[in-house]
């Protein structure tokens, strides 16, 4: 099986209490599909860290379907981890996030 890359730039929306990102990975190429995907966050504590339910359409293989998963985020010093999980809390994609500048995150992420 292929190496599974992706990077996606979230921008903090609600103090951490939403992010919205725009994505592409390897999946997505060779035509170099940009797609979008929401985090909101469970609870109401603020801060970026934290269990959010997350929402994306990928313009390729299944335009019309939408996919949800749970992406969970902690943090150690300036670097965030991400970890996604499907509905039924298994592993799908793990990366790590750098501050890019005050309101949004970078993050490299891999098939787990």
């Amino acid at each position: 099986m292929a190496q599974f890359h992706g990077v996606i730039v979230y921008e903090i929306i609600e103090n951490g209490l939403m992010l919205n990102g725009i994505y592409t990975n390897t999946h997505n190429n060779p035509s170099s599909v940009v797609d979008n995907e929401i985090l909101v966050k469970v609870s109401k504590k603020q801060g970026v860290s934290g269990v959010y339910k997350c929402r994306y359409i990928e313009t390729k293989p299944n335009a019309d379907m939408v996919s949800h998963h749970k992406v969970t985020i902690t943090r150690s010093g300036v670097v965030y981890f991400f970890v996604w999980k499907d509905k039924n809390g298994k592993k799908i994609w793990e990366g790590i996030g750098l501050p890019a500048g005050d309101r949004h995150i970078a993050v490299s992420y891999i098939w787990s």
